[in-house]
């Protein structure tokens, strides 16, 4: 048995709490989580990282002896190896411990002898795990439970939660599974939900079939007593459960929820707002009472079926719909999902973990909504070359919807470089569309400099990636703040020209002058009628030409005005108006 990079494993034998355990890796997600819950345990800890951070800086303070970079010779005596899925065969320490016959696991399967006394609800899917496992989690709590919890993001609140881990006495856990490299068969879920299946990791499965035969895998560990549930909006689900032929060795299809009417429970939208989304829970024949109305503090499509699916598993628990729908209205989510880290010179600055086409189209609806009327300007960081080779059609489009785009080059995390991949093809793609305006900047530590003088006033920045690209956040709030102002637009006022109604023009041109905020726009009244030149219109064109405004607000009458010339020309120029269209006044 062997990890995806090819480190050999330990099979037919297991460790015990009295062991010293040896994370090879222990400053990654779900690593640390385990160190974590392992000292908690009193156990012996140590570990290497590739680099220092503050998770390793926890690790110290928690009595770890974590360390950076991987040093064979600082490995002490350790009893169990725990490798990373990133760690490579020829890592020192994998090879120190191959010399010396210490027995090697995975992450996942120590994860899965940890929860061996455990009643678990695991929560997979290509999207959504995080924030569906957060959300239940905040139910069980509410409820009394208190589960422990092991997740793929950070948890902004207070003890017993400690980042990603939540540190609960009770007989349940919640576990964020994840299918790369099949680490959740490692689970013997009581409880098991899957948010959705699309192509993703075929660095490992090949071809989404077998991804999905691991899926079908997943839910046939749900033993004849357990339940599993599932999001019948996702075509990938319900190709899914055609595959499954029965549960725990018995014919049972999933439950399934979502925003459909074919579900057992369905959720009706009833309001958007910039701050929460309002659902009805349909069809659930587990309601003694009329059907809920549920709020959550969160937005976008995806953020109701994450929250349905938990609602789905507490109504299995049999825990009272009030515990639920106080539980939902007070969840805080997950760090790195739609967070707002600052905002500096009127430019607010989003981090957020989307790195799969799916993922950015609903980020950014979810944005549009929040932020209405705002430009958005992304910057993305692709997370590993085989899925920007395998996405990048889907990456390219997904990122269409941003009205300002910067591509930095591709974090690789396990992976070594394929020839002819790379982010300039996302670029590129974009590019070609010739919208939206596209910078690709290779270097990231670059992208603060590069993107300032393209801010304005309003702007929003979403600083997107799961690699580490939110690492240029404070320097970019940094430099915002150092410049003292973003860039204002400059809107020309076209207004007066030689008709009739120029009095009228006029007054029209300065009022819209009046109403702009001075310190986001920079308005110049622009009058054809008093321009130098042969005629009005040529010296028009001259001054447009030679200014270059971000956007034109035509408040002309007649001539120019009300005949398509000037629209014609100010699309011919490249420059975005608003007022009178073309086909109108032609």
């Amino acid at each position: 048995m062997y990890t995806p990079t090819g480190v050999r494993l330990t099979t037919h034998r297991e460790p015990d709490l009295s062991m010293r355990f040896h994370f090879v890796g222990i400053g990654g997600a779900g690593m640390s989580a385990l160190a974590r819950w392992l000292r908690h345990k009193g156990v012996a800890v140590s570990g290497s990282d590739m680099v220092e951070s503050a998770t390793l800086d926890a690790l110290r303070a928690l009595g770890a002896d974590a360390y950076a970079p991987h040093d064979a010779q600082r490995m002490g005596q350790p009893d169990w190896l725990i490798v990373s899925d990133a760690i490579h065969p020829d890592n020192p320490e994998v090879i120190e411990a191959q010399r010396r016959e210490i027995p090697i696991w995975r992450r996942s399967q120590l994860l899965g002898w940890l929860l061996r006394d455990y009643k678990v609800i695991a929560i997979a899917g290509t999207h959504g795990k995080s924030t569906t496992t957060a959300m239940t989690a905040a139910i069980l709590e509410a409820a009394g439970y208190d589960p422990i919890v092991l997740i793929g993001a950070d948890v902004p609140l207070p003890a017993p939660w400690q980042g990603n881990l939540r540190l609960g006495q009770g007989e349940w856990a919640v576990v964020e599974a994840c299918e790369a490299y099949d680490s959740f068969l490692d689970l013997q879920p009581h409880i098991a939900l899957i948010t959705n299946i699309e192509a993703d990791h075929l660095d490992y499965h090949g071809t989404f079939e077998r991804l999905l035969k691991s899926f079908v895998n997943f839910a046939k560990r749900v033993p004849r007593e357990g339940y599993l549930i599932a999001c019948g909006d996702s075509p990938g689900v319900r190709e899914m459960a055609k595959m499954l032929h029965g549960v725990g060795g018995h014919e049972r299809p999933p439950i399934m929820y979502g925003l459909g009417a074919q579900n057992d429970l369905e959720a009706e939208i009833l309001e958007r707002t910039p701050t929460h989304t309002e659902f009805r829970v349909h069809n659930s024949h587990w309601l003694s009472e009329a059907e809920p109305i549920v709020r959550i503090p969160y937005l976008g499509e995806q953020n109701v079926q994450n929250a349905l699916g938990a609602i789905c598993i507490a109504l299995l628990m049999n825990i009272p719909v009030n515990i639920i729908i106080d539980a939902l209205a007070n969840f805080r989510g997950v760090k790195r999902r739609q967070e707002i880290v600052g905002e500096a010179t009127g430019v607010t600055i989003v981090d957020d973990y989307a790195h799969h086409p799916t993922e950015i189209r609903a980020a950014l609806s979810a944005l549009r909504q929040r932020f209405p009327n705002r430009r958005l300007v992304v910057v993305y960081q692709p997370h590993l070359y085989s899925r920007t080779r395998d996405q990048l059609h889907g990456l390219i489009d997904s990122l269409s919807a941003a009205d300002f785009v910067v591509i930095t080059d591709i974090y690789p995390a396990r992976e070594q470089p394929i020839p002819g991949v790379s982010a300039a093809l996302i670029a590129d793609g974009l590019l070609e569309r010739e919208s939206p305006p596209t910078l690709y900047v290779p270097i990231k530590e670059q992208i603060p400099q590069r993107l300032l003088p393209h801010l304005r006033p309003n702007d929003v920045v979403v600083v997107m990636g799961a690699g580490d690209i939110e690492k240029i956040e404070p320097v970019l709030l940094r430099r915002l703040e150092a410049q003292g102002q973003a860039r204002r637009l400059t809107v020309a006022v076209l207004m007066g020209g030689d008709s009739p109604e120029r009095d009228v023009s006029l007054l029209s041109g300065l009022r819209v002058m009046q109403a702009l905020d001075p310190e986001k726009y920079y308005a110049v009244a622009v009058d054809p009628a008093l321009l130098k030149g042969k005629e009005g219109f040529w010296g028009l064109q001259e001054l447009l030409t030679r200014e270059r405004p971000d956007i034109a607000l035509i408040a002309l009458h007649g001539k120019h005005g009300e005949d398509g010339a000037v629209q014609g020309l100010l699309e011919l120029l490249g420059i975005p108006y608003t007022g009178s269209g073309v086909l109108p006044s032609a």
